[in-house]
């Protein structure tokens, strides 16, 4: 039977891999750097430094207006998001259940200069997701792994053709590996073959921190 295990790490690539590609990234803005420097503190789940610029890079690529997080937590991936939809005049709703979080994630997101382009719902995901019709240019989720099975189908429902959906944690400490060693980790087991059979959609997961995938609909 699996048990559910305490993760004590964020990522499953070489610490040193990890450092390497940091440095490459150079100094954040003060409020990045500073919420960077709070997530780990509090054990607060957030995107990271390695992956957050690729939610810039693909906003960028597709020239996206429309974008859906699941997810919000501080607000971290959301400015990474915003910094880019502020180019394209575009605008990103996040859905965060946490009460804490979601008055954090606003705070942060006005010291960024970006509240604009954001509109944060603090809510149950699975409630509020029907009111949230679409269609978006890309989703993102990043929520309590329990739901993301029942997420994947609403997600591509709600995604236009071309669009990106990315989920985090997909490789769960690499956990995934094999059947039974972790509840949530046989979660994303799950998640993971569904979202490469759907037939609506093109998927790969990049291996690196704790697995994000990057699928198309087509």
């Amino acid at each position: 039977m699996a048990r559910k295990i305490k993760k004590d790490k964020y990522g499953i690539t070489d610490p040193r891999i990890d450092d390497y590609m940091i440095s490459l990234l150079g100094q954040r803005n003060q409020t990045l750097s500073r919420m960077e420097e709070q997530a780990h503190r509090e054990h607060i789940p957030i995107i990271g430094p390695m992956i957050a610029p690729l939610l810039t890079m693909i906003t960028r690529m597709i020239k996206a207006k429309s974008v859906l997080e699941l997810g919000t937590a501080i607000g971290y991936s959301t400015i990474y998001f915003a910094i880019a939809l502020k180019e394209t005049t575009g605008m990103i709703t996040t859905v965060e259940k946490n009460e804490t979080y979601a008055r954090q994630a606003i705070n942060n997101i006005r010291e960024a200069q970006l509240l604009d382009y954001v509109t944060v719902i603090q809510d149950d995901i699975m409630k509020k997701l029907p009111e949230l019709t679409g269609p978006y240019d890309i989703i993102l989720i990043d929520t309590d792994k329990e739901i993301y099975p029942a997420l994947l189908e609403p997600c591509v429902e709600r995604l236009r053709t071309g669009g990106i959906l990315l989920a985090d944690n997909v490789l769960w400490d690499g956990l995934v590996v094999e059947e039974g060693l972790d509840t949530l980790a046989d979660i994303m087991r799950d998640f993971n073959k569904r979202l490469y059979a759907h037939p609506a959609l093109n998927s790969l997961i990049l291996p690196f921190r704790d697995g994000v995938s990057i699928s198309q609909k087509i």
